[in-house]
């Protein structure tokens, strides 16, 4: 398959991307509303629910935003992260959101269900915007993409 018909395959069928795909590839989460596609041996993740799509879509840019100055991006918001740091982003959001909700000091090692997460965030702060991203910024700061190598 060329370059040109796998993109128009992919548009096609992948009209709901899961927004926090990066943190589900990279195992630190799952989530009940993701669903795996596999186009021209490519992984893709696709959300079966338009309403929590909405939901994360809207809050990714903001964890972005407010995570610019811990991760040192000059311009937030601006732009594509690299690889590295959208993962340390949406991990380590999603990470400290689960801690906050437990009240916890530490965060767990992964999130079982970003939906169910995000509901009960929603339920506990009565809306995202309302999440206490202070406290979610050491865990962002914090959270490493691979442990360092041993020589």
């Amino acid at each position: 398959m060329d370059e040109t018909q796998f993109q128009q395959t992919l548009e096609n069928v992948h009209d709901n991307p899961c927004p926090f795909a990066k943190a589900i590839f990279r195992g630190c989460c799952s989530c009940s509303r993701a669903r795996k596609l596999l186009i021209a041996e490519r992984e893709f993740f696709a959300c079966i629910s338009p309403g929590a799509q909405q939901r994360c879509a809207t809050l990714l840019p903001e964890l972005r935003k407010k995570a610019a100055f811990v991760l040192r991006s000059p311009h937030p918001g601006q732009g594509i992260l690299p690889h590295g740091k959208e993962i340390q982003i949406q991990c380590g959001a999603l990470l400290g959101i689960a801690m906050t909700l437990k009240n916890e000091t530490t965060a767990p090692d992964n999130v079982a269900d970003i939906f169910m997460l995000l509901e009960s965030a929603e339920r506990h702060y009565k809306d995202l915007e309302q999440l206490p991203y202070a406290a979610l910024m050491p865990v962002i700061a914090h959270f490493q993409n691979r442990p360092g190598r041993v020589r």
